[in-house]
């Protein structure tokens, strides 16, 4: 048994010292790149450093903002920290008026079929409300029709919008509902692309999300921008100069980013609006004003008390 136990140990000791050369003369030969993260000539992960946070902080004894009962809801949010600054019956549901025209823009971007595609208005397209003032059969670009859309509001070109998807009216206003859905918003639902049916109902907080998408959309935005659209008709041979609802590209007090307007009977005035004092940018809804003018100084106060009531707080 000794014997056999002496040898065991012999043949171990043998083991470990063949072993203890080999690491070492792996070590001494091989290049070092071997063992590092990234081999010679292979790019370096990107390491992505998170942008500082903003924090807004409101200022002390800062006067509170009188919102009176008369208006449905008001909701102010700062863009850069996304602190909601202000909640007025931000919950509640209102239809949207043609602020549903925001989301029928994004559903129309999501299954563009060209922005050269020639469409012709059809007597279906035609229902109440502001419109393209053309005979049916008028052909229009998908570009043209999203401009006049956008900055006239017109009710006509929104539903031959939806038309020039391919998709059926049916199916359309699915995907409205759905986007809808992807974006948060979980109180609204849509029934028709143009705005003119009061069923579009939301709320301003969905609204809100609605706006980030759309009036933040690198796309869409220089449309809300333009003050006026110049259209030439070529069946008449004649132009047409579509001005913007949104007055407020006029305003001296503070820099729209992009804007939309909606007016119903049931709704009264609605506005959704992203503005700026050029340091600090803005998302305000404006829900149930009686009238777009009301709105737009709403929008004008509310902005100017954001900026007068809340700052940036220093690290």
């Amino acid at each position: 048994m000794s014997g056999c136990s002496d040898l065991s140990v012999r043949l171990n000791q043998i083991f470990m010292r063949r072993l203890y050369l080999t690491i070492f003369l792996v070590v001494l030969f091989v290049p070092s790149w071997v063992f590092a993260a990234t081999p010679p000539g292979a790019k370096k992960p990107i390491v992505k450093k998170s942008a500082p946070t903003i924090v807004i902080e409101r200022k002390d004894d800062a006067p509170e903002l009188n919102v009176p009962d008369s208006f449905q809801a008001l909701m102010i949010t700062d863009e850069q920290s996304g602190r909601l600054l202000l909640s007025h019956n931000a919950g509640t549901p209102w239809p949207l008026a043609s602020i549903t025209k925001l989301m029928t823009a994004l559903v129309v971007l999501d299954n563009n079929p060209g922005w050269n595609k020639t469409i012709r208005m059809k007597k279906e397209d035609e229902v109440e409300g502001a419109r393209l003032r053309v005979s049916v059969g008028t052909p229009l670009t998908v570009r043209e029709a999203m401009m006049i859309t956008l900055v006239g509001s017109a009710n006509n070109t929104a539903n031959a919008l939806a038309r020039a998807t391919g998709l059926s009216r049916t199916k359309f206003i699915e995907r409205m509902n759905a986007k809808a859905k992807k974006i948060g918003m979980n109180s609204t639902v849509f029934v028709e692309p143009s705005g003119i049916d009061p069923g579009n109902i939301s709320t301003a907080q969905d609204a809100a999300l609605l706006a980030k998408a759309a009036l933040g959309n690198p796309t869409l935005q220089p449309m809300f921008l333009a003050k006026q659209y110049r259209w030439y008709n070529r069946t008449t041979k004649k132009y047409h100069t579509i001005k913007n609802t949104d007055q407020l590209l006029n305003a001296s007090t503070l820099q729209v980013l992009a804007g939309k307007t909606g007016l119903l009977d049931e709704s009264k005035a609605n506005v959704v609006m992203r503005v700026s004092n050029g340091k600090r940018p803005l998302s305000i809804v404006v829900f149930g004003v009686e009238t777009l003018a009301q709105a737009f100084s709403v929008v004008e106060e509310a902005a100017q008390w954001s900026w007068n009531t809340f700052q940036k707080k220093t690290p």
